[in-house]
């Protein structure tokens, strides 16, 4: 931010310094009191939490709403919980919730013609203004804190004119229109491969020109357990749902012990897997040699089985179930699976031509969700850039 109080970026045409506003100046609180009627019926609303918008809780007859004093709400009018406020619960009442009721846990105002209230909502995503609502809210546990009206309304922040407010809250709109579209396809590739997956190893799909029966057989008879020890090798870790990594690449701070005479080797082409953790999925196909720590189990894969293919078959919910019934504990933080008793989980497989067209296929579909995170992910760096520089 300058001396001038001018955003880093701006749109061609605007110069001026964006100038100081109470918000008392901007807003006025409305209070449209509803009597309610037992016979009728209320549409009542509620705001979510990361500014997550306004959405409807249902339609409700009077005698069924407990509070007895509600509000109405118009179109365009700004919520804000009194009780969540902290934690982003702020949005604009949408079209299709004109006329809901809300009870007076909840604060609405109307913007007057020197707010664009649309852009007023995307200012109240920054942490400047997350800032300025913990300040004006008062209590001891941060669950807990009632927001104060007349002190934030006390507080100023900067705008630009109303016709930059505009151009700047559309450019954001369509970033986030962008992100909500990508967020969608991504989460409906993710549906699609557990279809996928469920379908494959149920074996209710098949490729073309595969038709021999599959095998079942004892994990302890197509895998053994690695046992090699070594101080020396990349420090390898199982994530949960990215499979292994190099530790030097998550960005954790270095926990290893000083002495790692007793880490375990890892081959590529090995399954790694946390032994405490299995029951939860965390295990992986390793792409690289290196060291796990001893609390890990690593596997040596059979020549009859393809280390991709069994690597999805463990991310199976089904199979997951079966390690948690095979872990050993009596309590969740206790569970461990140790290779003995892995190894004697049965699975169904079948020949390894076809386990590698199956893992090709999901690996394929794999590099296409991967592709569209990494969409979504640059989006969200985007309008993360344009927030950190168009605002002052």
């Amino acid at each position: 931010m300058s001396e001038k109080n001018v955003p880093n970026v701006r749109f061609e045409g605007f110069s001026e310094s964006w100038e100081q506003r109470k918000l008392s100046n901007l807003f006025k609180v409305q209070s449209r009191q509803v009597k309610l009627e037992d016979s009728e019926s209320y549409q009542l609303v509620t705001v979510k939490r990361r500014n997550g918008g306004i959405v409807s809780r249902g339609m409700f007859l009077g005698q069924q709403i407990l509070v007895k004093s509600q509000y109405r709400v118009l179109s365009g009018d700004f919520l804000i919980s009194k009780r969540q406020v902290v934690h982003g619960a702020t949005g604009i009442v949408p079209k299709k919730l004109d006329g809901a009721v809300v009870s007076n846990e909840y604060l609405v105002l109307r913007g007057n013609n020197l707010l664009n209230t649309d852009f007023f909502r995307i200012v109240s995503e920054r942490p400047e203004m997350y800032k300025l609502y913990f300040l004006s809210s008062y209590g001891i546990d941060i669950e807990k804190l009632v927001f104060n009206v007349k002190t934030w309304m006390k507080k100023s922040i900067l705008l630009p004119n109303t016709i930059e407010q505009s151009k700047i809250e559309t450019l954001v709109c369509k970033i986030d229109f962008l992100i909500a579209s990508n967020q969608h396809k991504l989460d409906q590739l993710k549906e699609v491969k557990k279809l996928l997956m469920q379908k494959i190893f149920d074996q209710e799909w098949r490729f073309e020109g595969f038709t021999d029966p599959w095998e079942q057989r004892q994990l302890g008879k197509i895998v053994d357990e690695r046992k090699e020890r070594s101080s020396q090798g990349e420090l390898l870790s199982v994530t949960m749902h990215d499979g292994i990594k190099k530790s030097s690449t998550l960005g954790k701070k270095d926990n290893s012990s000083d002495n790692k005479s007793n880490y375990k080797v890892v081959c590529q082409g090995d399954i790694a897997y946390n032994s405490m953790r299995m029951w939860q999925g965390a295990s992986g196909l390793s792409m690289f040699n290196g060291i796990v720590s001893p609390a890990y189990t690593v596997l040596k894969i059979g020549t009859s089985i393809d280390g991709s293919f069994l690597s999805y078959l463990f991310k199976r919910s089904e199979m997951i179930w079966m390690f948690r019934t095979h872990s050993q504990g009596l309590t969740s933080d206790t569970w461990n699976l140790k290779y003995p008793a892995l190894s004697k989980i049965k699975i169904e497989y079948p020949i390894l031509n076809e386990q590698i067209r199956i893992s090709t296929f999901l690996k394929n579909f794999d590099q296409l969700i991967a592709s569209n995170q990494q969409k979504l992910d640059q989006l969200k760096e985007l309008k993360k850039w344009f927030m950190q520089n168009m605002f002052v």
